[in-house]
């Protein structure tokens, strides 16, 4: 008598366990979506360098700092060529990426810069995650 109380009663704990368990897991993930923005490409001829410089954005403060950015170049014809790989900054989100004048001007013409970030998940409490969205942005560039 006392082992089939015991079962029983092992048995409701898990099912309850399971399914706040499972309720709990599903209702605490959101997802927030995510703004890529190029503010300028330019040159600085007296120490040979590209710098790209621009911001991400987010509804959620925690979608936007420490965010990896990548930066490629899009020439004319053939494939896209990486020009730098950037971190967002923890307060306001701005980044900058540069790359050397010689090795760009060499295989190019382009004609339009790609900025991306990919798909991140942040922790946002003890047991809730945001999914910060994938974002990505071109910018044309003027000869």
């Amino acid at each position: 008598m006392i082992a089939s109380t015991r079962v029983t009663l092992f048995a409701a704990v898990a099912a309850a366990m399971l399914l706040l368990g499972g309720a709990t897991a599903g209702a605490a993930t959101k997802s927030a979506k995510t703004k890529l923005t190029v503010d300028t490409i330019t040159a600085v001829d007296e120490i040979d360098t590209i710098f790209a410089l621009g911001d991400l954005d987010s509804a959620k403060s925690v979608c936007v700092g420490n965010r990896r950015v990548r930066i490629d170049l899009l020439p004319v014809d053939g494939k896209p060529v990486q020009f730098d790989v950037a971190r967002s900054s923890e307060r306001g989100g701005g980044w900058m990426g540069s790359h050397s004048i010689d090795e760009i001007v060499d295989a190019g013409p382009y004609d339009a810069a790609r900025v991306k970030t990919a798909k991140v998940t942040r922790r946002v409490g003890k047991h809730k995650t945001l999914v910060c969205k994938a974002a990505k942005t071109v910018y044309p560039l003027e000869d």
